[in-house]
């Protein structure tokens, strides 16, 4: 009975070594910067003409993309992107006000690791 455990181990053993290799997908993440992007239309207030209607603010992350040969995905995670929406006050020592903060979407955020 040992004898069998034994060799079945062993045989398991060997046919690990003789399994092919996998291949690795090169594929894995580029670094994007965080961005705070201004709206392509102006809110129009009289104190602040060209002042835009809102602003996204997109964090920091690293952004799936076929690479270079010699890494692979790893685990996905999301980060959210905020908008900032503004609106006039009337008031000519601040002309603008900020409505609310809010998640307007997100961006995936992937890890990247060698293969071996």
């Amino acid at each position: 009975m040992e004898l069998r455990v034994l060799l079945s181990l062993l045989l398991s053993a060997l046919a690990a070594d003789a399994a092919p290799a996998q291949t690795c997908p090169g594929y894995g993440s580029t670094p994007v910067p965080a961005a705070w992007t201004a709206a392509p239309i102006a809110l129009g207030c009289p104190g602040a003409p060209s002042w835009p209607a809102w602003h996204l603010a997109t964090p920091r992350h690293r952004a799936p993309t076929p690479h270079r040969p010699g890494y692979r995905p790893g685990v996905a995670r999301t980060k959210g992107a905020l908008l900032v929406p503004y609106a006039c006050t009337g008031l000519l020592f601040a002309p603008i006000t900020l409505l609310r903060v809010r998640v307007m979407g997100y961006v995936v955020d992937l890890a990247e690791h060698p293969c071996r």
